[in-house]
C-alpha cells in the first residue's frame, strides 16, 4: 500500500495534469449550433424582409392610385389599413417629385354596395419608407369591417389647384419589415454570441494545456515510496 510520500506525488501530478480535449468538442457544440440557429434567424429575416419590400411595390394592384381622382378599390380581408402619400415615386409610367408636404384634398371613401363611409384618421405617428425611387410617408389610418368593394376619391377644394399625387393603400406590410429585421439582427447576434463563447472556451482550455504543460517540465516527476 503507498505511503505518504507516495499519496503526495500521485496528488502532484494530479494537480499538473493538462485538461483533456472535451472542452474543445463543447466548443465545437456551441459554435455549430449557434451558427445554425443564427442562420435560420438570418434566413428568415430575410425572406421576411425581401417579401414585405415586394408587397411596398404595387405597380399593378389598385391598392395604389393618382388624385385628383376616383377609383374602385378591392379590399380581400377586413382589418387596419393605412394610407401612403408618396411624393417620390414613378405610378402609370409618370415620374411624380412633389415634396413632402402633404397637400390638402377631400376625400370620401364608402363601401360601394352599402354606400357605408369609411372614416379616415390622420395619423399622429408617421411611418416612412424609401426604397429603390420610391419614398413615401403615412397619412391616414383606417378600419374595414368587411371585405369588398370601395369607392375612393379625392379632390382639391373649389377655387383650389394642386399638383397630382400618389397614395398608397397598404396593410401592416412596413410592421412586417421591422419584425423581419427583428428576427435578421437576432440571428446575428446568436451566431456572434455563439462564436465568441466557442471562442472562449477553446482558449482557456488551450492556455489551461500549455500551463499544465509547463509546470510539468519544471516540476520533476516524484518517485513513489513504499515502505
Amino acid at each position: 500500500m503507498p505511503g505518504p510520500q507516495a499519496w503526495k506525488g500521485i496528488a502532484m501530478n494530479h494537480q499538473t495534469a493538462k485538461p483533456g480535449r472535451l472542452p474543445y468538442l463543447f466548443a465545437l457544440v456551441i459554435f455549430v449550433v449557434g451558427v445554425y440557429i443564427g442562420a435560420d434567424h438570418i434566413s428568415r429575416g430575410m425572406r421576411g424582409i425581401r417579401g414585405s419590400a415586394e408587397d411596398l411595390d404595387l405597380p399593378r394592384s389598385k391598392h395604389r392610385m393618382a388624385v385628383p381622382g376616383k377609383r374602385d378599390l378591392t379590399f380581400t380581408e377586413p382589418g387596419d389599413y393605412a394610407i401612403f402619400y408618396e411624393y417620390q415615386t414613378t405610378f402609370n409610367k409618370r415620374s411624380y417629385s412633389t415634396g413632402e408636404d402633404f397637400p390638402d384634398l377631400e376625400y370620401t371613401f364608402t363601401h360601394k354596395q352599402s354606400g357605408d363611409p369609411v372614416a379616415l384618421t390622420p395619423c399622429f405617428a408617421t411611418e416612412s419608407y424609401t426604397i429603390n425611387d420610391r419614398s413615401g410617408r403615412s397619412v391616414f389610418v383606417f378600419e374595414l369591417d368587411r371585405p369588398g368593394v370601395y369607392e375612393f376619391s379625392a379632390k382639391y377644394p373649389k377655387a383650389r389647384h394642386g399638383p397630382g399625387i400618389v397614395l398608397a393603400f397598404r396593410d401592416g406590410s412596413i410592421l412586417k419589415m421591422l419584425d423581419s429585421t427583428a428576427v435578421f439582427l437576432r440571428g446575428i447576434g446568436i451566431a456572434t454570441a455563439a462564436f465568441i463563447i466557442s471562442a472562449i472556451v477553446a482558449l482557456r482550455t488551450l492556455v489551461k494545456r500549455k500551463a499544465a504543460k509547463q509546470k510539468s517540465r519544471k516540476r520533476p516527476s516524484p518517485t513513489p515510496i513504499y515502505p
